[in-house]
């Protein structure tokens, strides 16, 4: 999650709980509100200029001209064997 590990997530959530107390519910109910006004405008803003049209049709044409994938080796399956034990070859 953004290169940031779980010992730092819980620092950073123990300092909000410090820092904010009992306003945190209210503080992260109006962030919540307002990055959800923020991808309503930006989605808006998307159609009126017809970019999410445009993008839809990019996506579309990448998915008929898209090379078929090749099916995956499964790892230890079909490959060079690696001597085992007595099959090891010795150099004297």
């Amino acid at each position: 999650m953004f290169g940031i590990g779980p010992s730092e997530v819980f620092i950073i959530v123990l300092l909000a709980v410090l820092l904010f107390g009992r306003n945190l519910p209210s503080i992260a109910r109006q962030v919540g509100k307002t990055v959800g006004g923020l991808k309503r405008e930006l989605r808006q803003s998307l159609e009126d200029t017809g970019l999410a049209e445009a993008r839809r049709e990019v996506e579309e044409a990448r998915g008929q001209f898209q090379a078929p994938s090749l099916p995956r080796r499964r790892r230890g399956k079909g490959g060079p064997r690696r001597p085992r034990g007595s099959e090891r070859v010795r150099d004297t």
